[in-house]
């Protein structure tokens, strides 16, 4: 796997002067072990895409994420249902509406707040967003692809809500309070 592709993808984010001033600040070595390493020790799921739809590269927090361990997704073709994608009113995200083929074939990046169905069925809030991974004259050439849990901040924006509607009733007569009004 060539991660040099994401750093080509950061320096078309944020320009060539600042991707090359990251790369001699820190040092950085341009072998992919480096590249390999930092990817690893995310939170966050990652994994890459070739130009070809082989997964090149399947980060540890990938595999707790969707419950499929690297060994079954490393040199495999992306396939849809390995990566079940819900958008946030359930709607399942396939074919073209699938946030990793289109950004495959559109070369267009992608992102989505909603649901991943684990390989053991329950759902998992997530944020996806999948880069476009191009060379220097701008082809896509693969894609870098980010799962967030949200579950924690779902769990929260859940208990806000409780706590607001609770807030809007009396607790002793159950009426709307003032607040409500």
């Amino acid at each position: 796997m060539n991660l040099q592709r994401i750093r080509m993808a950061m320096a078309r984010r944020e320009g060539p002067r600042q991707a090359r001033t990251l790369d001699q600040g820190m040092a950085m070595s341009k072998d992919d072990t480096f590249y390999r390493t930092l990817l690893n020790t995310l939170s966050d799921g990652a994994f890459v895409l070739s130009e070809s739809r082989r997964i090149t590269f399947w980060n540890e927090s990938a595999g707790a994420l969707t419950g499929v361990p690297a060994s079954d997704a490393l040199g495999k073709p992306y396939r849809a249902d390995l990566l079940r994608v819900y958008d946030a009113q359930g709607t399942y995200l396939e074919g073209e509406d699938n946030p990793v083929l289109r950004c495959l074939q559109r070369g267009e990046d992608q992102r989505v707040e909603g649901h991943l169905r684990h390989a053991d069925g329950h759902l998992i809030p997530v944020s996806l967003r999948v880069t476009s991974l191009v060379d220097d004259s701008g082809e896509a050439r693969g894609a870098f692809v980010l799962l967030a849990d949200n579950s924690e901040r779902v769990a929260m924006s859940r208990e806000l809500a409780n706590l607001r509607d609770t807030s809007m009733v009396d607790p002793v007569t159950g009426v709307a309070s003032q607040r409500y009004l």
